[in-house]
């Protein structure tokens, strides 16, 4: 089986050529760029890489002609809100237009599976805390869910006009090793790493540690994604999520306790984002049913993982 990943290099890319790998898959990715850093092209030795931008059609269409792959997992994203908002032409163009350059290759070349990783973002927030179902009404909040909400309308209307066996899902806010620090778990796991290896005062800086989410680790993300497009039903979105709902307080007091360390936490007015929801937690019971995935690590252990990587990967670099 040949599979082709858009976004190869990024968080859940890297995390999802590990476990392809181990499934006897042979791969090839699109980066935008060949200057990766050192931890993701070791993770990454070995598979074809491509450079491309997917907002690039004609590229994007000799490449998949070129590889033809038996399935297409579509990660490349902007996928950071504040740069989104800031943004919003890039945001589309990538976002959307990307997806359909892809989703278009995809096509010409024949029916292969092909998976839309899109975000919980795109719901409405329900009201009392009800976990978020994939009949919970979309209403996006902001350009980056706009644009993912948008570009599956997109994979729907090929799924159903070209035949297309296409699949989306939605994941919550996947953590885990290798996360970038532009996101908020990713960003306390590296301060406590510099903190660790004294190349920092001890000293936190967080924004509103009040907001939970429902936090997923990326192993499992990428687990249920390999699933979702194998056996999930063409046109169908699942969510991907834990179902629970935890506190950023919750994430940076484990984190101190990991590090055995004395550690001062200070809020950042700068990092406090407004209209920010104050709970996103979705149900995972439609992918259950038809796949039979749930998330199986658990959240201490998902934030070790992290922090051990963090202090690895910032040692090799103070060498």
């Amino acid at each position: 089986m040949k599979a082709l990943v858009t976004g190869i290099a990024g968080f859940a890319g890297v995390h999802l050529v590990r476990h392809l790998r181990a499934r006897g898959y042979r791969l090839c990715g699109i980066v935008q760029d060949f200057a990766l850093p050192a931890a993701t092209a070791q993770a990454l030795a070995g598979v074809p890489l491509y450079r491309c931008e997917i907002t690039e059609a004609k590229q994007l269409v000799a490449i998949v002609e070129k590889t033809r792959p038996d399935e297409i997992y579509h990660l490349a994203a902007i996928s950071s809100v504040p740069f989104a908002r800031e943004h919003p032409g890039l945001t589309f163009d990538v976002n959307i237009e990307g997806t359909r350059n892809l989703l278009r290759a995809a096509a010409a070349l024949g029916r292969p599976r092909f998976l839309f990783v899109s975000t919980v973002q795109v719901y409405r927030l329900p009201p009392g805390g009800k976990l978020l179902t994939e009949k919970t009404p979309l209403a996006p909040a902001n350009a980056y869910a706009a644009s993912k909400a948008t570009a599956e309308l997109l994979v729907r209307r090929a799924a159903e006009e070209s035949g297309l066996r296409a699949v989306i899902v939605r994941p919550t806010n996947m953590i885990g090793p290798g996360q970038s620090d532009r996101f908020a778990i990713g960003n306390f796991t590296r301060q406590v790493a510099e903190i660790m290896l004294h190349s920092r005062e001890p000293v936190l800086r967080t924004g509103d540690l009040s907001r939970q989410r429902d936090f997923l680790d990326v192993r499992d993300g990428v687990r249920a994604m390999h699933l979702a497009l194998r056996k999930g039903l063409p046109g169908e979105t699942y969510n991907i999520c834990s179902g629970r709902a935890r506190s950023l307080r919750e994430a940076v007091d484990l984190l101190r306790r990991l590090s055995r360390m004395k550690i001062t936490v200070r809020t950042d007015r700068a990092q406090i984002r407004t209209n920010d929801p104050a709970r996103i937690a979705g149900s995972a019971a439609k992918i259950l049913r038809r796949t039979g995935w749930r998330a199986q690590i658990p959240f201490a252990q998902s934030l070790a993982d992290a922090l051990g990587a963090a202090v690895k990967e910032l040692s090799g670099t103070m060498r």
